[in-house]
C-alpha cells in the first residue's frame, strides 16, 4: 500500500483491525488489541519529494457503542420471540385441548356458529354429533388416569381419521367429544361417518402393554332442521346421545326423526 501511494498516487483506507499490528505491539495486552482504528494513505508530495501520508483515527469508542446497540438489537429480538410464543401458547390454551390438541369448547362454539353462516349462505345442512364413550370410568379406573389420558389422546386421533378435513373434532371435557359436519345434503352421510366412527373406535387400542376395549354413544342433531343457533343443536345432540345411552348403548341416533340407522 505504501508502494502504490508513493509510486502510483493511489489513495487507500482500511478500517476495523486490518491493521492493527501497525498500532498496538504484537505481544501487547488483549485489552489493547480490542481497540479499532481507521487508517487512509495517500501520497503527499513537498518539494520534489514523494511521501506516503499515513492517517489512523481511532474509532474504538464508537465501535463499542455498535457492538453495545447490536447485542442490544439481539437481546430485544430475544425477548420478542419469547413473548411472541408466550402469547402463542396462552392462545393455543384458550382455544385448544392441553391433553388432546383438539378444540375446546370455546373454540367449539366458535367453529359451529361460523359453519351456521356458511349453511344459510350455501343453503345446505351443518350436523353435529355428540359422542361419548361407554364405560369409559371403568377403564380410566382399571388402568389409572395416566392410562386414561392415553385413551383420550388415542381416541381423538383416530376420530381424526375418520372425518373430513372440512370437519371440525372438539373435546368439551372428560370423555365427551363433539363433530362438527358442515356442508351436508343427506342424512345418509351422516349416518356413515358415525357408523365408520364406531367401527373405527371398536377396534381395541393397546395402552402401555394393555388391550383396551371401548365403545361410544352418538346422538346427531341438524341445522337448520332441529334448531337455529347452538345452544339447541348443541342440546338436542346431547339428548339424542342420551338416548342411545339408554337403549343399549354402541350406536348413534338422530335427535329431529328418533329414528334409528341399523349398523
Amino acid at each position: 500500500m505504501l508502494d502504490n501511494a508513493i509510486f502510483k498516487g493511489e489513495h487507500r483506507f482500511c478500517s476495523g483491525m486490518l491493521h492493527s499490528a501497525f498500532v498496538y505491539p504484537r505481544n501487547g495486552s488483549a485489552a489493547l488489541k480490542t481497540g479499532r482504528q481507521n487508517m487512509q494513505i495517500e501520497a503527499f508530495y513537498q518539494e520534489g519529494e514523494a511521501f506516503a501520508l499515513i492517517q489512523i483515527s481511532d474509532i474504538t469508542s464508537q465501535y463499542r457503542r455498535v457492538h453495545l446497540l447490536q447485542h442490544l438489537v439481539k437481546e430485544l429480538e430475544g425477548d420478542y420471540e419469547s413473548v411472541k410464543e408466550s402469547e402463542e401458547y396462552a392462545k393455543r390454551n384458550a382455544l385448544y385441548d392441553p391433553l388432546t390438541g383438539l378444540c375446546n369448547r370455546v373454540l367449539f362454539y366458535d367453529r359451529l356458529k361460523h359453519s351456521f353462516t356458511q349453511a344459510r349462505r350455501n343453503g345446505q345442512l351443518v350436523a353435529l354429533l355428540f359422542l361419548d364413550l361407554d364405560g369409559f370410568k371403568a377403564v380410566n379406573d382399571s388402568i389409572g388416569h395416566f392410562g386414561g389420558d392415553l385413551l383420550l389422546k388415542e381416541v381423538a386421533v383416530r376420530l381424526k381419521t375418520v372425518v373430513r378435513e372440512a370437519d371440525t373434532v372438539c373435546r368439551l371435557g372428560g370423555d365427551e367429544y363433539t363433530i362438527i359436519l358442515p356442508n351436508i345434503k343427506e342424512k345418509t352421510d351422516v349416518a356413515m361417518i358415525a357408523k365408520n366412527i364406531l367401527k373405527v373406535l371398536s377396534t381395541k387400542f393397546i395402552l402401555d402393554g394393555k388391550d383396551i376395549c371401548i365403545t361410544a354413544s352418538i346422538g346427531i342433531s341438524l341445522f337448520p332442521l332441529d334448531g337455529d343457533d347452538s345452544e339447541t343443536i348443541v342440546r338436542f345432540a346431547d339428548s339424542a346421545m342420551y338416548t342411545v345411552k339408554a337403549t343399549g348403548k354402541n350406536d348413534y341416533q338422530f335427535y329431529s326423526s328418533g329414528s334409528q340407522f341399523v349398523s
